[in-house]
């Protein structure tokens, strides 16, 4: 982590009895040393309550940056003093770092921990990674089965950490265990849903702790167990709960990769199930506490719900023989007894006639017979002839049923096709629409103004400025084009509505199409530069901060482009008027047609943080540095001070972490 911070403690501070050795880390809201026990002589760990927002560091005093940042500063020095009295009274656990002592000094409080020698769980899931390790399921329980018997501890007396991630996961050296770190984002008393003002983690935050009025609990905590145990088994960052929550309302796949499928076959089903119920995007979906998760782990999973056993299929039925009643033949057998008549009487009405002459009763008995066997053979026809015309007409019948089916079938396959082309329509007009707003949107993108080339002196030209203002430079900047106002909100909506850029919370400050985009850090950023070049084609990029100054300055050597005195009606800072942003091209541009460059909203530059000009490039190009580093940010915002507002005043963040008041303008 960049070690450097403008307003840290210098070495060998003194506070209470402790000396100051050096800065071990920084976030938003606070400072943390490596100090030495002066009588002691052991290793702690002193974090300091410093939110840079909202206060800064005077002759070695930290104080509010003004009377409405007072408030906000206050409540959140009373919040970590109750928090520090709370952490001290914690047992002893071997995976939760030790707290030992608070302190009250210096205009704010100091919180004393122990010292952990080891290594950031997140530099040793990047040294496996370099070297293409993985870790065994038997690696990851060792690690997070302790975080959680740990995280129990804090839980019960009604904190939460609200910040697990591997940066604050320490692998003890002596031990090799897990040690949960850094909680100055916990919160006491959960239950009353009170939101801390430390910044979240993103890919770790739960979709509640972005929300403002979100239901948090041990479940929030959990969920970024969860994410850390993806992290490992995905080798890669877990993705945002707001890309997540905008992927799932949309009908879209969710952006994070189910665990089961990611493991599959490496680790166990039900290590598996356990960090996908962790990362369940519904707080009442995931383990309640940290014993529903050691528990599940430890194989009591709750049994599936029984299946109704199968039902046994009927067995078909024999065929049925059908008598028929007495006097009714079949066909069949009237045709038979009809062919044995006729041989009968073929022989019987020869021999009749022999006897006829004999004897005439014996006649009229064979003709009687005769006759019997043409009406039997008579019937049998007309039975035949019957039956045929059946068979005939269900034959006509069957035929005109598949006719009918067929006329169906096709009319079926008419009406789907009519709905697939209707649909196909629709979609055309509406991706037809959607590329027209987006035309619009980027149409509507500010002039580009032209910068023209030239050198010019760099950083504290009055003398009243900071240290990293120095030394005072000559750069050299040749001819580039810079965005005459801050990009707004509605250009940022068009990479929302494309599904590429999240949605961004304005944290209150007045959410308008017109105003400046807040709340964005600088990768959020490179994230939409991209996505516009993709549109565009036309090149657009962050200015450097040579090129923001010299385009700032316009010419001038004052502290602002119009002066040395700030005024309200000429920018937006130090608070003038109501709280939050303006509309851009609210206030008078400079000579070169650049607006808002003075308030509004601070805007990320290209290059990294340095705590001077020593060794800064004279050709107006980025000072760039390893990957991750800190990001610088220029010309104040709404809530800015006078003096941050100045033309040279320099600021940074990590470029994962944006404020109510952090924005930008393109170049190319």
């Amino acid at each position: 982590m960049d070690t450097e911070h403008r307003l840290a403690l210098p070495k060998g501070t003194v506070i209470n009895q402790y000396r100051i050795e050096s800065v071990l880390g920084y976030g938003g809201f606070g400072i943390v040393y490596k100090a030495q026990h002066m009588r002691l002589g052991n290793w702690l760990a002193i974090k300091e309550y410093l939110p840079q927002e909202l206060a800064t560091r005077e002759s070695g005093t930290v104080h509010p940056l003004g009377t409405r940042e007072q408030v906000d500063f206050q409540t959140g020095l009373d919040r970590f003093l109750a928090e520090a009295k709370q952490l001290v009274q914690f047992e002893n656990h071997p995976n939760i770092v030790n707290c030992q002592d608070f302190i009250e000094e210096n205009g704010t409080a100091y919180l004393v921990m122990s010292f952990e020698d080891g290594l950031p769980l997140s530099d040793l899931i990047r040294g496996r990674e370099k070297n293409q390790q993985s870790f065994s399921e038997d690696e990851l329980r060792r690690i997070i089965t302790p975080l959680l018997k740990g995280l129990g501890v804090v839980h019960k007396q009604h904190v939460l950490h609200r910040d697990i991630k591997p940066g604050n996961i320490f692998i003890r050296r002596s031990d090799e265990q897990p040690v949960l770190i850094d909680f100055g984002a916990a919160k006491q008393n959960f239950t009353e849903h009170s939101k801390s003002m430390a910044p979240y983690s993103p890919g770790y935050a739960a979709i509640e702790q972005v929300e403002s009025d979100g239901n948090l609990g041990p479940w929030t905590d959990i969920y970024a167990i969860g994410g850390v145990m993806w992290r490992i088994i995905a080798s890669q960052n877990p993705p945002q709960v707001e890309n997540r929550m905008s992927a799932v309302t949309r009908n879209r796949p969710d952006p994070m990769t189910s665990a089961l499928e990611l493991g599959k076959g490496k680790y166990s089903e039900n290590l598996l199930k356990a960090i996908d119920k962790c990362l369940c995007l519904n707080e009442e979906d995931r383990f309640q506490s940290v014993e529903d998760v050691l528990g599940f782990l430890d194989g009591n999973e709750q049994a599936a719900a029984s299946a109704p056993p199968p039902q046994a299929k009927p067995e078909k039925a024999a065929a049925s023989t059908v008598s028929k009643p007495a006097g009714q033949q079949s066909s069949a057998g009237k045709y038979a007894i009809a062919a044995v008549l006729l041989i009968i009487l073929a022989g019987g009405g020869y021999y009749g006639f022999t006897v006829y002459q004999q004897n005439e009763e014996l006649r009229l008995q064979a003709e009687a017979e005769r006759q019997r066997a043409e009406e039997l053979a008579a019937e049998a026809a007309a039975e035949a002839a019957a039956a045929l015309e059946v068979a005939e007409q269900a034959e006509a019948e069957r035929l005109e049923q598949e006719r009918l089916q067929a006329e169906a079938e096709q009319a079926e396959q008419e009406r789907l096709e009519q709905e697939r082309l209707e649909q196909q329509q629709q979609n055309q007009q509406r991706q037809q629409q959607q590329q027209e707003q987006l035309s619009q949107a980027i149409a509507d993108l500010g002039q580009m103004i032209s910068i023209p080339s030239g050198f010019f002196d760099m950083g504290d030209l009055s003398g009243t400025g900071d240290s990293d203002e120095l030394p005072v430079h000559t750069v050299f900047i040749d001819n580039f084009e810079l965005m005459e106002h801050e990009v707004t909100f509605a250009q940022w909506d068009s990479c929302v509505q494309a599904g590429i850029c999240a949605q961004l919370n304005d944290q209150g400050t007045g959410r308008r199409e017109l105003r400046p985009v807040t709340n964005a850090n600088w990768n959020q950023v490179q994230t939409y530069i991209d996505w516009l070049n993709g549109q565009t084609g036309a090149g657009y990029r962050l200015p450097t901060e040579a090129e923001w100054e010299y385009a700032a300055r316009a010419g001038s050597t004052a502290q602002y482009h119009w002066g040395n005195t700030h005024q309200c009606a000429l920018a937006k800072m130090n608070n003038c008027g109501e709280a939050g942003t303006a509309e851009v091209m609210n206030y008078p541009a400079n000579d070169w047609g650049l607006f808002d460059m003075h308030g509004n909203a601070w805007e990320w530059v290209q290059d990294c943080a340095r705590n001077n000009y020593n060794g800064a490039p004279d050709d107006g190009s980025a000072w760039t540095g390893e990957s991750g580093c800190s990001r610088i940010l220029r010309g104040g915002g709404w809530n800015s001070s006078e003096h941050q507002g100045r033309i040279s005043f320099r600021n940074w963040m990590p470029a994962t972490q944006a404020s109510s008041s952090s924005g930008f303008r393109l170049a190319r």
